[in-house]
């Protein structure tokens, strides 16, 4: 007898099979809301009532702290569960889609670095070629300032970084040791590159950041 080949696809799926469970029914009725609800709170009309019931009530926040327990090190509740349809048939959409995407963001991400303006405290991250810009990261002297400005004018500018894993409690390491991380953790805000940011889009958002004195 010969020697058996291993297929890494097969293995793959019969580890699936043998260790993964179907997702409840509700779970998938409660991911195609948070979708839906997702889109609508992130949109331009609807930003500013989002970002002030974050800032301004505890209610976001309470929903964001069960969620992110980064006080903690472990894999969350549902980590066996399969792929939901929904979540798959996105997947595969967006793969059909892969070349027109990457070509936006770069598109999105090149106007950003000819047109944000340089200035004492801001460093706007390097052009990079091959790179498919999953985030446009930007260094600002004081994120909490300029978040809150973009707000008031109807943009959304995300915090990638909220916080330094060597300083979580599991860690406990000193800042000193790791400047960097530090830095990115409390001084950096994500520019939208994605589907969404359209041309329009692009230029009111570089508009608004240009203004902005934070």
């Amino acid at each position: 007898g010969g020697h058996e080949v291993a297929v890494p696809g097969v293995n793959v799926r019969n580890w699936r099979d043998d260790h993964q469970r179907s997702p409840h029914e509700l779970k998938g009725l409660s991911r195609r809301l948070y979708l839906l609800a997702a889109t609508a709170a992130f949109s331009g009309p609807l930003y500013g009532l989002t970002w002030w019931l974050q800032e301004k009530t505890p209610w976001l926040n309470r929903l964001t702290r069960s969620y992110h327990l980064d006080e903690r090190i472990a894999l969350p509740p549902d980590h066996l569960d399969r792929m939901l349809d929904v979540e798959a048939a996105v997947g595969l959409v967006q793969l059909d889609r892969y070349d027109d995407i990457v070509a936006h963001r770069r598109a999105n991400a090149a106007y950003f670095d000819t047109h944000l303006a340089r200035r004492g405290g801001w460093t706007i991250p390097p052009r990079v070629d091959g790179a498919t810009y999953s985030h446009y990261v930007v260094r600002v002297p004081d994120r909490a300032a300029c978040v809150a400005a973009a707000a008031r004018r109807g943009v959304h500018l995300g915090e990638l970084i909220q916080y330094s894993v060597p300083q979580l409690g599991p860690y406990g390491s000193p800042t000193s040791a790791h400047p960097n991380a530090d830095l990115a953790s409390r001084f950096t805000v994500n520019l939208p590159v994605d589907w969404a940011c359209q041309a329009d889009d692009r230029e009111r958002l570089v508009g608004v950041i240009n203004e902005i004195s934070a």
